[in-house]
């Protein structure tokens, strides 16, 4: 079973994506819009956080978050979440789309697809062109020496999101303080 690496920051705000089973296109439904906000409310009375902003796309959602001080478990949210949706709304929706045997086996529903997409947004990734490096280099100012580039800007800035999991992780090896995220993003 692969072993999945998510960032996580009390307090953190993140960008997530989830999608719908083989993409089938249900979610702006109107059952499934009432039921999906029930959900959130619902969910957010147990696991309160804030909703920054919203997209709803027939077959995804795009959405970001930010959690309470010290808190960083968004992903037992997006479990509640996904199941007060599953059972409320499975019935209801009657997709007859083919469910794979994995699927079958774990006893999923044919409504989500199994994992999501998340991003950790922090305050001051400067990113700007390198004349020198030839290339864009995304820098993370309050996390000192960490810094990343790429051939195109999105590349630097996945790349720097790979070196800031790496930056936090060995900071909690060597018991350093781990500066709280600000958020934003800013280009030169």
């Amino acid at each position: 079973m692969p072993e999945y690496r998510r960032l996580r920051i009390d307090g953190g705000t993140y960008f997530f994506t989830l999608v719908t089973y083989s993409r089938h296109p249900w979610l702006c439904n109107e059952i499934a819009q009432s039921t999906l906000r029930k959900a959130i409310e619902s969910v957010r009375l147990k696991y309160p956080f804030k909703i920054d902003a919203f997209v709803l796309l027939p077959e995804h959602l795009h959405c970001i978050w930010t959690l309470p001080d010290g808190d960083d478990n968004f992903s037992i949210r997006w479990r509640w979440i996904k199941t007060f949706v599953t059972k409320h709304c499975e019935d209801k929706l009657a997709l007859k789309y083919p469910m794979s045997e994995s699927g079958k086996k774990r006893q999923e529903s044919n409504l989500w697809q199994r994992r999501f997409w998340e991003h950790l947004i922090r305050d001051e990734i400067i990113l700007y062109w390198s004349q020198k490096d030839e290339a864009f280099i995304a820098e993370v100012p309050e996390l000192p020496g960490c810094a990343a580039d790429g051939e195109t800007y999105q590349e630097a800035l996945q790349n720097v999101e790979v070196v800031m999991q790496e930056w936090v992780e060995t900071s909690e090896e060597l018991g350093r303080t781990i500066p709280k995220p600000k958020r934003g993003l800013m280009s030169a």
